[in-house]
């Protein structure tokens, strides 16, 4: 399988993932839940989906808990709004990559006014 059809594959099944949390899962457990990106294996047969969840860290836990829980719907939805021939397994993972890329941000702003108070020489 090519590289751009795992691409394109990987790219619908994000469309799609956040379409049917947004629409369809309308649990108030669930934080506000963005999906970031989706890694399906080469054979199709599973796929890591990494979300991001907007709250407090003991409602990111449920929450991704609660979306693995309900990963069997999702697929079943996907089934019918996606023309594959199997839908990928499913499994939810917390990516905490914006959480570290705002605290680098922070801790180079604080580095930064520091910076301008010294005298250049």
């Amino acid at each position: 399988m090519s590289f751009n059809r795992l691409e394109r594959v990987n790219k619908e099944l994000q469309r799609e993932i956040s379409q049917i949390i947004l629409c369809e899962l309308k649990d108030p457990r669930f934080g506000f839940i963005t999906v970031i990106k989706v890694e399906t294996s080469p054979d199709l047969q599973s796929a890591k989906v990494f979300v991001t969840v907007l709250d407090k860290e003991e409602k990111v836990k449920e929450s991704v808990k609660l979306l693995n829980k309900a990963s069997r719907y999702i697929q079943n939805i996907l089934s019918k709004t996606i023309r594959m021939r199997h839908i990928p397994k499913l499994s939810f993972r917390f990516d905490a990559s914006i959480e570290d890329e705002q605290k680098i941000l922070n801790l180079l702003s604080e580095i930064a006014p520091s910076k301008q108070d010294e005298p250049r020489t």
